[in-house]
C-alpha cells in the first residue's frame, strides 16, 4: 500500500510570553487532569471486569479536539479537562506534560505520540492543522479513511510508536462520513527502583473478586522499607520506578474496589500518597498481564464531555467541515 500523504501547515506553536503567562495555571490544569483520569476509570470501568487505560493519551487527544471546537462544545471540554481553564492554559499544560514525559531519568522509556489524519473530502481549517503539529508535535497526514488502505497505515503508525506491544487498532476502515482522525500512542517501560529478587518468587492462591481462587506467582519483598498508605483499613503501597519520577501504587481495599475508586478525586488521591510514610513491610504482589480494548464515547459524555458526540448540536467549526455537514 502507498504511505499515507504528510500534509504540511504552518504550525501554529506556543510563544515564550504565552508560556510564561500560562504557565501559573498549569498546576490547577494538572490537578483537573487528575481529576479527569479518575473520573474516566470509575465511568469506563464494567463491574468485575479489569480496564487498562491511560488518562494522558486520553488527554492528549481530546485536547487535540478541543482546539478545534467552538461555543458551547469548547466550553465543555474545557469544563471536563481543565476545570474551566481556558483553551490557551490546556495547550501550555499539555506541551508542559509532554516534555516533562520526555525528559524522565533512569532507565525509563517513554515515547508519547500524536497524529491528524485528515480525509481529502474534508476541509480542515489551517490554524486546526497548525495547532496539532505545533502544539502537540502531531504528525499529520492526508489519507481515504473510508478505504482499505487506512487499516495497514493507521495500524502500523501505532504499532511503530508502541515498539510493536499494540499491532492493530482497528480492523476495517471508517464510514464514508469519517472526516478526521485525532490519535495518541503511548509506550512506557520501566524498572523498579528496588528489585525484587526472582528466587523469592512464590506460587499462591489469589482470590479475584467474583471469589474463584487461582494459583500465581507473587513477587515478594521481605521486610523491606516501601511507601506504606493507610485510610481505614484500606491499604497500599508505593512501589517507585528507577527515574524518580513515576511509581506503580498497589492498594487493597478493605471491601469492594467499586465502593474505594468512589472516594477518590483529585484531592484525595493526592493527599492519600502525601500521607503515605516510610515503614517496614512483607509485600507479596501477583504477576499479571493485563489488556483491555474499549470505546469511552458514552464515559465521556456521562463526564459532561456530552455536546461534542451530538450531530445537531457540536460546534466543530474551528476543526474543518466535511462534505455533508458540520462534523461531531
Amino acid at each position: 500500500s502507498a504511505a499515507p500523504q504528510p500534509l504540511s501547515a504552518q504550525p501554529v506553536t506556543i510563544s515564550e510570553e504565552e508560556m510564561m503567562r500560562y504557565d501559573l495555571e498549569t498546576p490547577a490544569v494538572w490537578s483537573a487532569l487528575s481529576e479527569f483520569g479518575l473520573d474516566l476509570l470509575k465511568t469506563a470501568r464494567q463491574e468485575g471486569e479489569g480496564t487498562l487505560l491511560s488518562p494522558l493519551s486520553a488527554a492528549l487527544a481530546l485536547s487535540m479536539a478541543a482546539n478545534g471546537a467552538d461555543g458551547e462544545t469548547l466550553d465543555q471540554f474545557r469544563e471536563v479537562l481543565g476545570d474551566g481553564a481556558s483553551l490557551e492554559a490546556l495547550n501550555v499544560s499539555c506541551s508542559a506534560l509532554m516534555k516533562l514525559y520526555g525528559g524522565l531519568g533512569g532507565s525509563t522509556e517513554c515515547s508519547i505520540a500524536n497524529s491528524l489524519w485528515t480525509d481529502p473530502e474534508g476541509r480542515m481549517q489551517e490554524d486546526f492543522v497548525g495547532r496539532c503539529s505545533g502544539i502537540f508535535d502531531a504528525q499529520v497526514f492526508q489519507e481515504d479513511l473510508s478505504a482499505p488502505v487506512i487499516v495497514p497505515a493507521l495500524n502500523s503508525w501505532v504499532s511503530d510508536h508502541t515498539a510493536g506491544m499494540i499491532p492493530q487498532i482497528i480492523q476495517r476502515p471508517f464510514g464514508e462520513d469519517a472526516a478526521a482522525l485525532m490519535v495518541n500512542a503511548l509506550y512506557l517501560k520501566n524498572t523498579w527502583a528496588a528489585k525484587f529478587d526472582p528466587s523469592d518468587t512464590i506460587t499462591r492462591d489469589f482470590t479475584r473478586a467474583d471469589g474463584t481462587a487461582e494459583p500465581l506467582d507473587f513477587l515478594q519483598h521481605f521486610s523491606r522499607s516501601l511507601t506504606y498508605l493507610q485510610s481505614g483499613s484500606d491499604e497500599g503501597v508505593l512501589l517507585p520506578y528507577d527515574d524518580g519520577r513515576l511509581g506503580f501504587l498497589a492498594v487493597l481495599p478493605d471491601g469492594e474496589l467499586d465502593a474505594w475508586l468512589e472516594t477518590l478525586d483529585g484531592d484525595t488521591l493526592p493527599a492519600l500518597l502525601a500521607a503515605a510514610e516510610e515503614e517496614r513491610v512483607l509485600l507479596r504482589l501477583p504477576k499479571f498481564e493485563a489488556e483491555w480494548g474499549g470505546e469511552l464515547s458514552d464515559a465521556l459524555a456521562a463526564m459532561g464531555l456530552e455536546t461534542a458526540f451530538d450531530s445537531g448540536r457540536a460546534d466543530f467549526s474551528a476543526l474543518g467541515t466535511a462534505p455533508d455537514g458540520p462534523l461531531y
